[in-house]
């Protein structure tokens, strides 16, 4: 028993009780009990019997044959090997003394892709040790995309490439009837392409770019190469573009006199046995006049629309027309809406540019406020001015349009 400090450089002793600080720094080997107010150990020291600190212990090292302890628990002995880490790690008062060794991998531990969930997982995925386990994307979780089965996708997605759908696409739910096909196209004008598989060849539909109005039909209004475009037009047995011709001589028209200078010939004739580019052949009416001075007179006829009609066709308006002068005649076109509204600012010229030729000549679409409906009836006014002699004649053949 030592009231004071011990020192020595070794120390044998069989049963030690120190009241105040024991400090042992080399080697010291105890065959009885050890008792003392605090411990701090830095050696080897060896115990045979029991060890009480009534104050701090520091024991780094208890003996050379048990290693670190701490409570009578042995420090872990474990060595992993290359490649490896200690995981599942047990520490106790500051020592390690448990864990397990595994193989270290790629991801933080991660070495094993388990069986793709069936169900949805929240985040997606989920791991367990070194497995890590992924879900299909749901209505509510994220996730992956499955090679099969169905699957419903919440939020908006956007694809920036090309989406190909191999069989049935449908748009909304059946229970809430809130489903929409959207079209956005800035580039070329409305037009939706079917490429060739069922269809002998890709073809592609422009569509209109207003709203239609009640009682009018989806239908083609014009084909050019592989490209339809469609219109809004008359939901009537035949929807699409008619087409009226009328040829002198006008059923009901007249001639009216128009201005003070009106001497002159008007005759009607035939003509056949011309070229394609003339028309073939033609009814028409025809004026002519042995005065001097610019002679004129109007062939005015009314004409009802058919009761399918709801529009011109635009740039449907043409006429067949020949002179022998250029500068010695003069035709024009006047249309008038059902109250007399004139359909042109002015009169339009439909002389053609050449002589001794017929030449279908197109005259601009109907506008300056007018408006037509079915069964309207419309006036069709053309002037023939002609100068002697009598062979500067000018001829009035075929009126042409389309209506919707």
């Amino acid at each position: 028993t030592y009231t004071q400090t011990l020192q020595a450089g070794s120390a044998e002793v069989s049963t030690l009780t120190v009241d105040q600080a024991l400090s042992i720094n080399q080697s010291a080997s105890v065959t009885g009990g050890l008792q003392a107010g605090s411990l701090e150990i830095n050696g080897n020291a060896g115990i045979q019997g029991g060890l009480i600190v009534v104050g701090a212990a520091k024991v780094n090292l208890i003996n050379s044959t048990t290693g670190y302890q701490f409570s009578g628990t042995n420090g872990a002995t474990i060595t992993c090997s290359s490649g490896q880490f200690l995981q599942n790690q047990v520490v106790q008062g500051g020592i390690t003394t448990g864990g397990t060794c595994a193989t270290a991998g790629g991801g933080g531990g991660i070495t094993t892709v388990g069986t793709f969930s069936a169900t949805s997982i929240a985040n997606g995925a989920s791991i367990s040790g070194s497995t890590i386990t992924f879900g299909p994307a749901d209505a509510t979780n994220p996730g992956m995309v499955t090679a099969s089965g169905n699957q419903t996708f919440g939020g908006n997605k956007t694809f920036t490439g090309t989406v190909t759908m191999a069989n049935l696409v449908m748009f909304g739910n059946a229970s809430a009837s809130n489903g929409s096909l959207l079209l956005y196209n800035a580039t070329n004008s409305n037009t939706v392409t079917v490429q060739s598989g069922v269809t002998t060849a890709s073809y592609s539909i422009t569509l209109p770019t207003a709203i239609g109005t009640a009682g009018q039909c989806l239908a083609v209004s014009s084909v050019s190469s592989s490209t339809q475009t469609l219109g809004y037009k008359s939901c009537a047995t035949s929807p699409g573009t008619q087409t009226v011709t009328l040829a002198p001589e006008f059923a009901g028209a007249i001639f009216h006199a128009s201005g003070s200078n009106n001497s002159g010939f008007m005759t009607s004739d035939y003509i056949g046995g011309l070229a394609a580019a003339q028309g073939y052949k033609h009814n028409y009416y025809q004026w002519t006049t042995d005065q001097a001075t610019a002679q004129n007179y109007d062939i005015i006829a009314n004409y009802q629309l058919p009761s399918s009609f709801t529009s011109f066709a635009s740039g449907s308006f043409k006429v067949w027309v020949y002179v022998d002068s250029t500068t010695s005649t003069g035709m024009t076109f006047m249309l008038q809406s059902n109250n007399g509204t004139s359909c042109y600012v002015s009169a339009q010229s439909i002389e053609p540019s050449a002589t001794g030729t017929w030449q279908q000549i197109t005259i601009s679409d109907p506008g300056n406020g007018c408006t037509f409906a079915a069964n309207d009836i419309v006036m069709l006014d053309f002037n023939l001015t002609a100068i002697a002699p009598d062979t500067n004649t000018v001829r009035l053949g075929e009126l042409q349009f389309g209506y919707n």
